[in-house]
């Protein structure tokens, strides 16, 4: 065709703003423009899409002026803007619009609300929300997902449980992309009986389910139910996947399960993921904590492309194990790579120091992490040392390093000084470290038990 018209244009920027390159779809727009065809609403629809998903709010702006000059809005072209808006991140500019609409309708509301929840205004979304209801607009499962999604960010699981309520009044609950949310927001939460309750709801629970409890459980460290749920998994017959895979890698890390985590370790390979950056950092993550610090080494040098975490997770290994002189040889391989420490290299590293006794070295590199790395020390870095001094039987060091910390000592740090006093028979001051302990803590009277125990006292008001 010599000439296309703006049907054929609008056909051709769609396709692109549908599934990308979204920037395409912009250059389309350019040269239509160019040849002199008048974009129609569709057009401007379509052009709208691709500036959402491209992030482009410059271009977005420029096609907001066009369609004002050349167009007559409508509700439908308006809640296009609005959304261009609020992806791109002027909620304040998508709020005005909003307002400007004459008659509001769900994907008005749902535009605005997400636009809230991206940017994590979750209290101006919850807000707007219970507007929308109060207006007497009934919110479709989209405008639940947003919500859901604020609920499981800030692990507001009282709103979630309303918010559940009202779901299943809708009858949404079976709708699987929010039965998927359920499960999510319950797990982030960390109520993963009422994960469960969703997930079991489901007629037929999807991969993503699956994944949101699997990876439920292994965050709080319930890795035998991850386990549990891997093999049901795998009974139906639903094929695992790579984020499955990451989240049953964790429960085996946290078990120290090595049989199972070398089956697991299986199945990867098998899929040929051991190649990916995060299946591979997890790889190495898990065979360090159980242990097979070999093994984790040999997939350590497999991968060609490493992150800090990816350094920080073989340190972490090698210093759980007490492997100190292990754990610096990775360092000093990290800086001849030209790859900078952070925080957590340093909380490895001076674990390590601190499980093999290597008082001395510890001190130096908590030296180096503030004077030459120019690192802030943080409580984790505070307890490791704290606990070398313990170790060492040198406590009132260990008590001057608690006095001197710029922030209050957590439980960590009372239970080192505490677990300090008992190889040196300090009662006076394990008494003072088991005050400003939390009182719910059992742990520490066990500890102070022991303390009298070995100085043969008996205290009968340990818990007084």
């Amino acid at each position: 065709m010599n000439r296309r018209n703006v049907v054929a244009w609008t056909l051709m920027i769609n396709e692109y703003a549908k599934k990308g390159p979204y920037l395409e779809a912009l250059l389309l727009h350019q040269q239509m423009m160019q040849e002199g065809t008048c974009p129609n609403n569709v057009t401007y629809l379509c052009i709208l899409r691709a500036c959402s998903g491209h992030g482009v709010l410059h271009q977005g702006k420029l096609i907001h002026v066009h369609v004002m000059l050349n167009s007559e809005s409508d509700t439908v072209l308006t809640n296009a803007i609005i959304e261009m808006y609020a992806k791109c991140g002027n909620v304040e500019e998508a709020h005005h619009e909003f307002d400007l609409l004459q008659e509001h309708t769900v994907v008005s509301w749902n535009s605005l609300i997400g636009g809230y929840i991206k940017h994590s205004d979750h209290v101006t979304a919850s807000l707007l929300f219970v507007s929308m209801e109060i207006q007497g607009m009934v919110p479709d499962p989209i405008t639940h997902l947003h919500i859901l999604k604020a609920c499981a960010t800030s692990k507001d699981i009282i709103y979630g449980r309303l918010l559940h309520y009202n779901i299943m009044r809708l009858g949404y609950d079976a709708t699987p992309h929010v039965g998927n949310a359920l499960v999510d927001m319950y797990c982030k939460c960390e109520s993963l009986a009422d994960a469960r309750c969703a997930f079991q709801y489901m007629a037929k629970p999807p991969l993503e389910a699956w994944n949101a409890l699997i990876g439920g459980y292994a965050l709080v460290g319930q890795a035998e139910e991850a386990f549990e749920l891997f093999n049901k998994m795998k009974a139906s017959k639903l094929e695992p996947g790579k984020v499955t895979y990451l989240s049953v890698l964790k429960a085996c890390a946290a078990l120290a399960a090595a049989e199972q985590g070398r089956a697991i370790h299986d199945l990867v390979q098998q899929k040929g993921l051991e190649s990916d950056l995060f299946v591979a950092s997890s790889l190495v993550d898990m065979h360090a904590k159980c242990g097979n610090l070999r093994e984790a080494q040999t997939l350590f040098d497999k991968i060609s492309i490493r992150s800090v975490v990816t350094w920080n997770t073989l340190i972490a290994g090698y210093a759980l194990h007490g492997q100190a002189e292990e754990a610096l040889r990775v360092v000093c391989q990290m800086e001849s790579e030209n790859i900078c420490l952070n925080h957590v290299s340093f909380v490895g590293l001076l674990s390590a120091c601190c499980h093999a006794g290597c008082l001395a070295e510890g001190c130096y590199f908590f030296s180096i992490m503030i004077e030459i790395y120019c690192l802030l020390a943080l409580m984790d870095h505070y307890c490791n040392i704290i606990d070398m001094f313990g170790r060492a039987g040198l406590l009132e060091e260990a008590v001057f390093v608690i006095k001197g910390m710029p922030f209050e000592p957590n439980t960590v740090v009372w239970k080192a000084l505490l677990g300090a006093c008992r190889v040196c028979s300090d009662l006076s001051l394990a008494k003072h470290a088991t005050r400003s302990l939390n009182q719910q803590d059992r742990g520490m009277f066990v500890l102070l038990s022991n303390i009298y125990a070995a100085g043969d006292i008996w205290a009968e008001d340990v818990e007084a």
